[in-house]
């Protein structure tokens, strides 16, 4: 490695609607030094793809595509926030921020935790997943969209083996994988040394490697391969649009024809290396479409030769307007689009109280897309790029709100795509916020709080059920549209039906907040007038008043109902209602009975076979008289997490197994709900009551101790523009004042102890040489928690805090005056409370199970 990969300045980037943490990328470069070619380019087909799956085996069969999309209800995953299975390659990526509790750095999540948690998936109904991209970012970036080389496996992620163990675990249960891939840009590895730069112009700047030693692997290892405009400044622009970049993204030149065809020859590659059904395509408004008319065809062609006659390409174009969305579709082009004009429909109808009349004039303006992609448009409520629908201030009944927006949204056609996390109730705004944490991480708030694959959450529920209905009548899946009332202005009832092959079926929704009432002829539906129609939902009251020749239809706030004739009904898998103690409950003593709760009387098999506890427990298992409940008795005491799982061979009463897996956690005894950051939150906010132990001029130093748990928690103001801020904790003395600290920003220290960084002139803010958990954030403050006896194995008799404000490159002095204990006061008593400075006894030994 040459000096120059331990010596380079860093740079500003950040991908569009999101931003990301910066940091100076000497150990990215080091990682990628022996990966990476140099200025010296090497012949333009001298590079390699990733592996085809028949090199390893040549009779490898590829999955083939579904019959029709529409009957695949899709899952879209953040893979870093969506479960770690696999905490070995969370450093696997030396460049890389791991800090589970930084918004824009890594939480460890990976294939490995989504291939862990099929059996979740799997139950809530859903036929595909969606993960973030997967090739190599620039310094490991968290959600993918920064890309380095096309053609490797990002490792914090896992290998390229655990991406394939994903795709062939879900094909075996199956389900289909879509891949999100980028055509447009790559992370900003151009430059310029112009002082107009990066301001968009025309002519394009002339534009240099940031890392002039160091350039992108081939085939993006010319500087040719990139535009040179600048950023976009004015989004209205097409121009500026098509060949300015995201906010130092570079941008490819989509109209070279040697990009074109090695963009074709890698993602090719990558359908052949992986298996994927599908792929997602990011910003797709910032190419030319004649790029699209060339690519996509190709890659579909290639698709088909491996087996997949079906291989779905569905493309963000981010605007509510359909007269923008509407040109990319086509045989040629898109023969599916993310529906954002029905998004936005969404929003106004279900959460700011619009005319219910908004959602059968979007079914009229459907007309506008050719026949294949109006029937494959994809739908969402939520994703990653919008705060979610729940984030919503000032609403009343928002869960009911989102669940009436649901059942429109599974019921009305198209390809239905649901965001982790709304079938738990999450409600984080704009993103980052809106990226939180599944599993029981830390970069989490409100309903994201601990572990979230709670199998009974009442939007679970009806998630399940939706897809679960889908799967018995196709009509709600592949039927034809046909609006049947809707009050002219203002919220209200909207009913329209779904018919398909002799079977048709209506559905309504009210997105008012009192009750609504529609009333139709029959002979405007195929419905027999003799007939009881029933609710398949079931959600909540809907009044049915059928006669000779109308039908009466009452629903409450926020109601919806899926109206079918009696004969039309089909018997469903079972499914749970409720489990007691709650999922991921965490208790102080062992339950004496978990029971969960299920929608219908069950088959009264041997229960003991039904159940399994992990690590296993010794229980007795017994039915409910009405063989709703099956209570489980622990027959020991317990303590720790246990999980506790019910069989997918559960039957109901009327044969039909439960199908899947389901599962429940519980956390038992003191060191189950100990927390290494004892009473404390990582918000950004100055925690309440925490004491200000030194101030000086704007800087100030806050600290408070929690005993029972070891946690230290520091805080300060964050840093300026150009500067830095840090927090040191040591158990020796620092320097004095007046002494340059002993301190590299390549995470050299003298001092023995952590110390909380808050660069922010990247953006950047962690925690340095702390072993086990920490937790760190900045908002309006720089604050920090680290177990002091994860870290030192002990509580110190003496911790010494202090404050740094850098405004050099490598090294600073701390602030005079804020170093507590003062240097010429080494054993001074801070107060009762012991903070900052504390005498304490040694913290006991953590339960053990």
């Amino acid at each position: 490695m040459s000096p120059h990969c331990k010596d380079l300045r860093t740079y500003a980037m950040m991908h569009r609607r999101a931003t990301l943490p910066l940091r100076r990328p000497g150990a990215f470069l080091a990682l990628l030094c022996a990966a990476t070619l140099a200025s010296a380019a090497p012949d333009a087909n001298d590079w390699q793809t990733l592996p085809s799956r028949r090199d390893a085996d040549p009779a490898f069969q590829f999955h083939p595509s579904p019959e029709d999309w529409r009957d695949v209800p899709i899952y879209q995953i953040v893979t870093d926030r969506f479960a770690d299975g696999d905490p070995a390659n969370n450093l696997a990526n030396p460049a890389a921020v791991f800090n589970p509790y930084g918004p824009d750095s890594l939480h460890g999540g990976d294939f490995a935790g989504v291939l862990a948690h099929l059996d979740y998936i799997e139950s809530l109904g859903m036929k595909a997943i969606w993960i973030s991209p997967v090739c190599l970012n620039e310094q490991g970036r968290y959600h993918g969209y920064a890309a380095w080389d096309f053609n490797a496996i990002d490792p914090h992620w896992g290998t390229l083996e655990a991406l394939r163990a994903l795709i062939d675990a879900a094909h075996q249960r199956g389900l289909y994988v879509l891949l999100d891939v980028v055509f447009n840009h790559m992370a900003g590895v151009v430059t310029s040394q112009h002082p107009d730069y990066p301001r968009f112009r025309d002519p394009e700047y002339p534009i240099e490697w940031r890392w002039p030693d160091h350039v992108p692997p081939a085939p993006f290892h010319r500087l040719s391969r990139f535009h040179g405009h600048g950023d976009i400044a004015d989004w209205q622009d097409p121009h500026q649009v098509l060949v300015g970049s995201f906010s130092g993204l570079a941008d490819l030149r989509t109209t070279d024809p040697h990009v074109r065809q090695d963009l074709i020859r890698i993602f090719s590659a990558l359908i052949e290396a992986t298996d994927c059904d599908g792929f997602r395509i990011d910003s797709v408004r910032h190419v030319e479409t004649d790029f699209y008319e060339e690519v996509l065809p190709a890659l579909r062609q290639h698709a088909a030769q491996l087996g997949k006659a079906d291989f779905l390409i569905t493309g963000e174009v981010w605007s509510s307007r359909q007269e923008v969305t509407v040109p990319f579709a086509g045989e040629t082009r898109f023969d599916s689009l993310l529906d954002f004009p029905l998004r936005r429909i969404f929003e106004r109808v279900f959460f700011e109280d619009e005319a219910i009349s908004l959602l059968p004039a979007y079914r009229r303006g459907l007309a506008e897309y050719p026949p294949l992609v109006r029937d494959r448009l994809v739908t969402f409520l939520d994703n990653h790029d919008k705060a979610r629908l729940l984030s919503m201030s000032n609403l009343t009944h928002p869960q009911e709100r989102l669940s009436a927006a649901l059942v429109f949204q599974f019921t009305q056609g198209q390809i239905p795509c649901l965001y982790y996390g709304t079938e738990q109730g999450f409600d984080g705004g704009s993103d980052p916020a809106n990226r939180e944490d599944f599993f029981d991480g830390e970069y989490v708030r409100g309903p994201s709080i601990g572990d979230s694959f709670n199998v009974a959450h009442p939007l679970f529920r009806l998630t399940r059920r939706l897809n679960l209905l889908r799967e018995a009548h196709p009509a709600l899946r592949r039927g034809v549209h046909r609006p049947l009332f809707a009050p002219d202005a203002g919220p209200g009832l909207y009913l329209f039906s779904m018919a398909h092959e002799g079977e048709e079926l209506l559905i309504a929704v009210n997105n008012a907040a009192t009750p609504a009432e529609a009333s139709i002829h029959l002979r405007e539906t195929s419905l027999p007038g003799t007939e009881t129609l029933v609710d398949l939902l079931a959600l909540n009251e809907a009044t049915i008043e059928p006669s000779a020749s109308t039908i009466a239809l009452t629903l409450p706030a926020f109601g919806a109902a899926i109206l079918a004739p009696q004969t039309a009904e089909r018997t469903l898998p079972p499914s749970l209602d409720a489990i007691d103690p709650p999922h991921d409950a965490r208790l102080t003593e062992a339950p004496r009975k978990i029971r969960f709760v299920f929608d219908r009387a069950m088959s009264q098999d041997d229960p003991a076979t039904l159940v399994r506890i992990e690590p296993a427990l010794d229980f007795t298992a017994t039915w409910s008289h009405d063989a709703h409940t099956l209570t489980v008795a622990l027959d020991t005491p317990a303590s720790g997490s246990r999980r506790v799982s019910i069989s997918r061979n559960a039957r109901s009463a009327d044969g039909l197994a439960l199908g899947v897996d389901m599962h429940s956690l519980l956390h038992i005894g003191t060191s189950a709900v100990r927390s290494p950051l004892g009473p404390f939150r990582m918000d950004g906010r100055l925690d309440e009551g925490v004491p200000l132990l030194a101030e000086q001029g704007k800087m100030r130093l806050y600290a408070a101790f929690d005993a029972a748990s070891g946690a230290l928690y520091v805080a300060a103001p964050p840093a300026r523009d150009g500067n830095d801020h840090f927090i040191f904790v040591t158990d020796t003395l620092l320097p004095e004042a007046s002494a340059p600290l002993p301190w590299n920003k390549d995470g050299r220290i003298a001092a023995d102890g952590p110390f909380l960084a808050d660069e922010n002139d990247n953006d950047f803010h962690a925690w340095r040489r702390v072993n086990g958990r920490a937790g760190a954030a900045s908002g309006d403050i720089l604050e920090g928690v680290v177990n002091l006896y994860d870290h030192f194995g002990r509580i110190p008799n003496t911790v010494y805090l202090a404050v740094a404000a850098y405004e050099t490159p490598e090294r600073g002095r701390l602030v005079p005056g804020l170093q507590a204990p003062a240097p010429e006061e080494p054993g001074a008593d801070l107060g009762p409370d012991a903070f900052a400075h504390f005498n304490t006894q040694p913290r006991p030994a953590p339960e053990t199970d």
